[in-house]
């Protein structure tokens, strides 16, 4: 008798389960199963991007999220993950400017909205 294929959803939920309390080895190569299984799973390439930048290798990590975003381009956290790594990257223009999608910015409240605002005309000031 042939056994069932795992199921996406509970290895999703135990790569999360091991991301959360540090095995970042384990929880990676779950998250490559999951993407054997899903090549296009969003929760994949999005966790491998945050593997790689708690690893210190961002430019990896920027690829990882720039993957996971062309997938679902309205998911907020994933642009602050990527406007993040880019800022560590020394891209703070970028990480301001890049794509953000029309209406993503209504998610933040006028506090952040005035920071971005101060950190663009910081580094654009004309």
């Amino acid at each position: 008798m042939a056994s069932n294929p795992p199921d996406p959803k509970q290895i999703s939920d135990q790569a999360l389960r091991l991301h959360q309390v540090g095995d970042l080895p384990g929880a990676e190569r779950l998250y490559r199963h999951l993407l054997a299984a899903e090549p296009n799973s969003f929760t994949a390439h999005h966790a491998l991007g945050i593997i790689r930048a708690q690893q210190g290798r961002n430019a990896e990590a920027i690829e990882w999220i720039d993957a996971a975003l062309a997938l679902k381009p309205d998911v907020a956290p994933a642009w602050a993950n990527h406007g993040n790594l880019l800022s560590a990257a020394g891209r703070l223009g970028e990480a301001l400017t890049t794509g953000v999608p029309k209406g993503l910015y209504d998610c933040l409240d006028a506090d952040e909205r005035k920071a971005i605002f101060d950190i663009l005309h910081e580094t654009h000031p004309d």
